[in-house]
């Protein structure tokens, strides 16, 4: 089984490599930035190596959604002039009237109706070019449960993914878990090739995240539900439960970053932060991503001032 790396440090030991080429995996999860972060992080990984990608976006916009590639290092503009880069997007109609579907460059833009956004995933689809296998993210069929039934979604993914397969995509395709009940959650299932699942929870002081997988296709997953940590250089899987800061110092061999490391880590959260700030500046995840990395580089006056913002915005913030 031909195995597609997903870019996520510590991830592809859970899944013997990767994810089976080809497949459509759900990808899960509380609200937050966590799942997007994931899927693109995905997404990029294959267009840094030359492939084909494509972003199907309705909580963000398209100019989000291309300037988190940036800041993860893509070439965004090479890969928009190799055809090799589209967007669909079904977020601007909750903005501004979007008349059936749009092309603008990479983008295609699609009104509220789902026939039309199938046709705008067609034809994104359609622009891409490239001889290897290509990547998506689909970050659709929960917000397509706001506005349509479970069952007329349901047919909308089936529909997806057989375009998907036809043209041999390997995709993420996320759902927000706390939405929908679990016969809900069965249902937008069961079109797809596995499940995987990410936690937050609340421990003493500390945010902690964990992802596991409930299942995949042709594939032999761990079984445990690991710790995904989230720094300024992006997310990586670590397989023992990270401990607080020990008095001790690290044992030589460890994982210690240098502080050009730890300093490339902090630019890279605040560049995301600060372009996700840009497009909107009610984005609570992006405001405690910069007030994190502010506290790290000792401007404590910053991360009171951010952690201020964030806490006039959205008091129940966790």
């Amino acid at each position: 089984m031909e195995r597609v790396r997903t870019g996520i440090e510590g991830f592809d030991a859970m899944v013997q490599g990767g994810l089976p080429m080809g497949s459509s995996v759900v990808l899960q999860g509380p609200p937050g930035q966590e799942k997007l972060l994931f899927a693109l992080t995905f997404l990029a990984d294959g267009l840094k190596a030359g492939g084909s990608g494509l972003v199907a976006i309705s909580s963000e916009s398209a100019d989000a959604a291309l300037a988190q590639l940036r800041a993860l290092g893509v070439d965004v503009d090479g890969a928009v002039k190799e055809k090799r880069l589209r967007v669909v997007d079904w977020y601007s109609w909750s903005e501004e009237p979007v008349q059936d579907t749009e092309e603008r460059g990479p983008v295609v833009r699609s009104s509220i109706d789902l026939t039309n956004l199938g046709v705008a995933l067609s034809r994104a689809i359609a622009g891409l070019t490239g001889q290897q296998p290509g990547r998506a993210v689909i970050e659709l069929l929960s917000p397509a449960t706001n506005v349509y039934e479970v069952t007329q979604v349901y047919a909308f993914a089936q529909s997806t993914k057989r375009k998907l397969d036809r043209h041999r995509f390997t995709s993420l395709v996320l759902i927000e878990k706390e939405m929908h009940s679990a016969s809900e959650l069965t249902t937008l299932h069961q079109p797809f090739d596995g499940v995987i699942e990410i936690e937050r929870s609340r421990t003493g002081d500390r945010i902690v995240r964990k992802i596991g997988v409930l299942h995949l296709k042709d594939t032999a997953s761990d079984p445990t539900f690991r710790v995904l940590e989230m720094s300024e250089a992006g997310m990586q899987v670590v397989r023992d439960t990270p401990k607080p800061a020990a008095s001790a110092p690290a044992a030589r061999g460890g994982v210690l970053e240098s502080q050009e490391e730890r300093a490339q880590r902090l630019r890279l959260i605040l560049q995301i932060a600060t372009e996700r700030l840009k497009l909107n500046s009610g984005d609570a995840d992006a405001l405690f991503a910069m007030a994190a990395a502010q506290a790290t580089l000792d401007d404590a006056k910053g991360g009171v001032q951010t952690l201020e913002r964030l806490a006039d915005l959205d008091p129940r913030y966790p």
